[in-house]
């Protein structure tokens, strides 16, 4: 079956709602309020199957002028909509408005009610009609069938639900992909169940088991209950009018204007539009402040023209807008603004990047960008999106930036055509980076190692990529390692770099041991051994060293080259002869093998017959081999030693 939400539109007592009482049988007027005034001040829902195809969730607004912000709101999420005019007033102010305000808000298909024919001869009806070619000229009304009908009596309405039915057979329900968007515009308690809030679902599917998220909190719901027009249901999706039955959350800590979603994703301050002005109003100077209106919020805004100084009726604009708090908006979101007293509805338009950067110039490339978005292509908006970022960011992460469907994202072609943007696959998934910010971190690299084989001239390895990470030092966390992957696989192509062990080297840096180097290295290598079970001063060390003609500079580099080759064991500042390590780790893990109940450092100390700081500086190696497992005074052998003593 096919579900989609119709909206009334028109002038205060035009007859909207006895017209939709007519249509449905139920009065939208529900709150004593409108009961005693005669007027509709909040929205009203009701719905009515037509036929066993067709469910029509219907939206009554109010059409009072002081009511047009909810009338805004109520019209947000609608298929279609039904203008209607009363015959014995015809054309009115809030007829004129809602007409632009729909038109602004991207709605396409739409009728025309003429009610309370009764009250009318033929020469009025006959005027009207002629006033509505105009009226309607150049809107998505031009040319749609008009209805006359009198709610007080029931006539037309049988050719209204048949026009209804025959208007809706070429809208397509909402698209299922995507989020599960939904803005509250009511909120209640209900006795025995609790918390129950209402909308229209904007995107996406939403079943009583999934997660659910009001934004812009972040805090996770609990469904209870999902109604569709007043019957429990399995699951609500785009076009439906929906109530939500949660547990765990008062009424009190909900307002009107907060988003269900289905997915976590950042509020905004700022957004990029295109901003058309309705005529009949004033110029829009370069900074203007104004009511924004978009779903069920609305809030303070200024505005900032950005290919234009000033706007004039009628036309339209790129701007940037600042709202006043930050609102759960996406792109492709419409919006409504109207004058800081909210008397004048101004104009609208769509959001064409929901997370922009501040644009303190207005310079042509923002222009040109602003346009490419504006044209509303995918791919376009994907590509740009991505040159925000100084470091790698993945399609997915775009996809919840835009809070675009992740899998519609992954079927476009996306192909860079700008020769500053790169394309990387890792790991099965689209990343995109700027060309001048790999160069620059190439660049880094290059130095960086360099600088390091320069320190460990008989180091023929390089640096892991953990430690390479350190380039990276002004991105986040979660962007260094894919930076690093990135650059290290650019470099490779290019044969500057390769891979060693585990290390990255320059391909360039080669290791060659004179005579005298060859000496150096076999007089340290000697000196250590010699230490054995006494760990050596780095003062006696160095001092020895010297009257071989080895520098401490050298020295270190020798005694790195050992630790590398693992020739020297290096811990606490201090160095180990590598058989001295290897002798007392086996009479440990024998001992330790024979002995369940553990070795304390005394114990150990006797065992080798060493003193207690070499005692100290082996266990501590053996913790981080992880052979051993420390618990308070004692240590035990691990699965990890009694393999390797196994193995021999």
């Amino acid at each position: 079956m096919k579900h989609l939400i119709m909206g009334t539109a028109g002038h205060i007592d035009h007859g909207k709602t006895s017209l939709v009482k007519a249509l449905s049988g139920f009065d939208c007027d529900t709150h004593p309020e409108e009961k005693q005034r005669g007027i509709t001040i909040h929205l009203g829902f009701t719905h009515v199957r037509l036929n066993e195809e067709l469910d029509i969730g219907i939206v009554d607004v109010p059409g009072h002028k002081a009511f047009v912000n909810t009338m805004i709101s109520g019209v947000s999420g609608i298929d279609f909509v039904i203008l209607i005019i009363a015959a014995d007033s015809g054309i009115m102010p809030q007829t004129r408005e809602h007409l632009q305000i729909m038109q602004m808000l991207n709605i396409q298909k739409g009728l025309i009610v003429i009610n309370k024919i009764d009250l009318a001869d033929q020469e009025m009806t006959d005027l009207l009609d002629e006033e509505l070619i105009d009226f309607t000229a150049d809107t998505f009304l031009e040319n749609c069938p008009i209805i006359k009908t009198s709610a007080k009596t029931g006539f037309g309405i049988e050719e209204l639900k048949s026009a209804i039915i025959s208007l809706t057979t070429d809208i397509q329900s909402k698209s299922e992909k995507g989020i599960f968007r939904q803005y509250i515009d009511r909120i209640f308690q209900v006795k025995g169940f609790g918390t129950v809030v209402t909308g229209t679902v904007l995107s996406g599917l939403l079943k009583s088991n999934d997660r659910l998220f009001i934004l812009p909190d972040k805090k996770e719901l609990k469904i209870k209950r999902l109604e569709r027009y007043a019957q429990e249901v399995d699951l609500i999706q785009a076009g439906d009018r929906a109530s939500i039955n949660l547990a765990g959350i008062d009424s009190t800590s909900l307002q009107k204007g907060m988003l269900l979603s289905s997915r976590v994703y950042e509020s905004t301050n700022r957004i990029d539009v295109r901003l058309q002005l309705f005529d009949q109003v004033k110029e829009l100077p370069l900074w203007s402040h104004v009511l924004f209106i978009s779903g069920t919020n609305e809030v303070p805004a200024k505005i900032h023209l950005i290919d234009k100084n000033t706007l004039k009726p009628s036309e339209s604009a790129y701007a940037q807008i600042h709202l006043s708090k930050p609102l759960p908006l996406v792109y492709q979101d419409t919006f409504i603004i109207r004058n800081s007293s909210s008397d004048i509805s101004l104009g609208g338009g769509r959001i064409i990047d929901a997370q922009p950067l501040h644009h303190r110039r207005r310079t042509e490339k923002l222009k040109s960008w602003l346009k490419i978005l504006a044209e509303g292509d995918l791919t376009h908006t994907v590509l740009l999106n991505a040159q925000k970022y100084i470091y790698p960011v993945s399609l997915s992460e775009i996809a919840e930036k835009l809070a675009l469907d992740y899998k519609t994202l992954l079927s476009l072609e996306l192909v860079p055509s700008n020769d500053n943007q790169l394309k990387l696959i890792i790991k099965d998934e689209p990343y995109f980076w700027l060309k001048h910010q790999l160069d620059r971190y190439k660049s880094r690299f290059q130095r960086h190692l360099q600088t390091w084989h320069k320190s460990n001239p008989f180091d023929k390895m390089g640096k892991t990529i953990e430690e390479l990470l350190a380039v990276f030092h002004e991105y986040p966390t979660e962007y260094k390692t894919t930076a690093a992957m990135w650059v290290i696989k650019s470099l490779t192509e290019l044969d500057l770099i390769e891979k060693r062990d585990n290390t990255y080297a320059l391909k360039s840096h080669k290791v060659a041991f004179t005579s005298e180097t060859n000496k150096a290295l076999q007089w340290t290598e000697t000196f250590i051994r010699h230490c054995n079970m006494q760990t050596p001063l780095w003062s006696e060390m160095s001092r020895k060293a010297k009257y071989q003609n080895i520098n401490e500079k050298v020295l270190k580099q020798l005694l790195t080259y050992l630790v590398r080759k693992k020739k020297a064991y290096y811990i606490e500042e201090s160095y180990i002869y590598y058989k001295v390590v290897d002798e007392n780790r086996l009479k440990l893990l024998q001992y330790l093998n024979e002995h369940p109940e553990g070795i304390t450092v005394s114990i150990y100390r006797d065992l080798i017959n060493g003193n207690r700081k070499i005692c100290l500086l082996l266990l501590a190696i053996f913790d981080i081999e992880g052979i051993v497992r420390r618990d308070g005074d004692y240590r035990f052998i691990t699965e990890k030693g009694k393999q390797i003593l196994e193995n021999g």
